[in-house]
């Protein structure tokens, strides 16, 4: 009878700790997900996106599909500055973009023929999570560190 009664707490406590764990994973990390088009609005695929962090100039890459799709996920929160680049396409580069805690930004990427000129967009519509219907908080990196400290 003294083993049944130590199974409860134990596993209980076991699954809160593993359930804290994998929130805080999430909470330390944002993604970006987004369609590559041409101007005529055609899904281009085969095109490499690379975010770079701008505090550590670590840059995390990724490729479009076939419908010019494409996600960079599990990126540490911060400051990141996205680019494409496709042959027989101008690169383009976006402003800075700020990810928090958790966030999965969408950025739609429109390249324009041509390869000469890089396009920076100077311009950037306010970044959206459309990916799912959470209702939730942004938590800055700052209010974490105070949480762990």
């Amino acid at each position: 009878m003294k083993r049944r009664w130590f199974r409860g707490p134990f596993s209980l406590s076991l699954l809160l700790v593993v359930g804290c764990v994998a929130i805080a994973a999430q909470a330390l990390f944002a993604s970006l997900t987004g369609t590559i088009t041409s101007s005529d609005g055609l899904a281009i695929p085969n095109v490499e996106v690379v975010a770079t962090n701008e505090a550590t100039q670590v840059k995390y890459s990724a490729k479009s599909n076939a419908q010019g799709l494409y996600t960079i996920s599990a990126l540490p929160i911060g400051t990141y500055v996205v680019r494409a680049q496709a042959p027989q396409f101008r690169p383009f580069q976006t402003n800075p973009i700020r990810l928090e805690s958790g966030q999965n930004a969408r950025v739609d990427i429109p390249l324009a023929v041509g390869a000469t000129e890089q396009v920076e967009v100077t311009a950037v519509n306010p970044i959206l999570q459309t990916q799912d219907a959470v209702v939730g908080e942004v938590i800055s990196g700052t209010t974490i560190e105070r949480m762990q400290g």
